[in-house]
Protein backbone atom coordinates (compact mmCIF):
# COMPACT_ATOMS: atom_id res chain seq x y z
CA UNK A 1 0.00 0.00 0.00
CA UNK A 2 1.38 3.42 -0.51
CA UNK A 3 1.45 5.91 1.42
CA UNK A 4 0.78 9.87 0.93
CA UNK A 5 4.52 10.52 1.24
CA UNK A 6 5.29 8.33 -1.74
CA UNK A 7 2.46 9.26 -4.23
CA UNK A 8 0.32 12.06 -4.73
CA UNK A 9 -2.53 10.49 -7.36
CA UNK A 10 -3.84 7.57 -8.64
CA UNK A 11 -5.38 7.56 -12.17
CA UNK A 12 -7.65 4.64 -13.00
CA UNK A 13 -9.80 3.84 -15.98
CA UNK A 14 -13.18 2.63 -16.10
CA UNK A 15 -12.92 0.17 -19.32
CA UNK A 16 -16.72 -0.27 -20.10
CA UNK A 17 -17.17 3.54 -19.93
CA UNK A 18 -14.02 5.05 -20.98
CA UNK A 19 -14.13 6.98 -17.78
CA UNK A 20 -10.50 8.57 -16.09
CA UNK A 21 -10.92 8.75 -12.19
CA UNK A 22 -7.63 11.15 -11.10
CA UNK A 23 -8.12 10.25 -7.36
CA UNK A 24 -5.92 11.97 -4.62
CA UNK A 25 -4.49 9.71 -1.99
CA UNK A 26 -5.61 10.63 0.63
CA UNK A 27 -9.02 10.54 -0.79
CA UNK A 28 -9.12 6.89 -0.23
CA UNK A 29 -8.76 7.46 3.69
CA UNK A 30 -6.40 4.11 3.59
CA UNK A 31 -8.95 1.86 2.19
CA UNK A 32 -7.15 -1.36 0.35
CA UNK A 33 -10.11 -1.25 -2.28
CA UNK A 34 -11.62 1.68 -3.64
CA UNK A 35 -15.21 1.15 -6.01
CA UNK A 36 -15.41 3.22 -8.61
CA UNK A 37 -19.37 3.95 -10.03
CA UNK A 38 -19.47 6.48 -13.21
CA UNK A 39 -23.18 5.29 -13.77
CA UNK A 40 -24.02 6.57 -10.12
CA UNK A 41 -24.73 10.33 -10.08
CA UNK A 42 -23.75 11.05 -6.23
CA UNK A 43 -21.01 8.36 -5.98
CA UNK A 44 -18.02 8.94 -3.26
CA UNK A 45 -15.20 9.15 -6.21
CA UNK A 46 -17.63 10.95 -8.56
CA UNK A 47 -15.93 14.27 -7.74
CA UNK A 48 -12.72 12.47 -9.34
CA UNK A 49 -14.36 11.59 -12.77
CA UNK A 50 -11.90 13.24 -15.72
CA UNK A 51 -10.58 15.29 -12.31
CA UNK A 52 -7.23 16.18 -14.90
CA UNK A 53 -7.32 20.07 -13.44
CA UNK A 54 -5.87 18.06 -10.16
CA UNK A 55 -2.89 17.23 -11.62
CA UNK A 56 -1.81 21.47 -12.58
CA UNK A 57 -0.53 22.78 -10.68
CA UNK A 58 -1.59 25.91 -8.57
CA UNK A 59 -1.10 28.74 -10.77
CA UNK A 60 -1.99 26.87 -13.51
CA UNK A 61 -5.14 25.70 -12.73
CA UNK A 62 -5.74 28.97 -11.40
CA UNK A 63 -5.17 30.62 -14.83
CA UNK A 64 -7.21 27.75 -16.47
CA UNK A 65 -10.25 28.70 -14.24
CA UNK A 66 -9.88 25.06 -12.58
CA UNK A 67 -10.16 24.50 -8.68
CA UNK A 68 -6.88 23.75 -7.67
CA UNK A 69 -5.85 20.65 -5.63
CA UNK A 70 -6.04 20.78 -2.24
CA UNK A 71 -3.20 22.01 -0.15
CA UNK A 72 -0.56 19.10 1.13
CA UNK A 73 -0.65 19.19 4.96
Amino acid sequence: MYSPDQLDFFAALVIPVDTWYILPIRASNHQPVIVLSPHLTKSKYGPYQEAWHLLMGRAAAKSQGAAPPHPRK
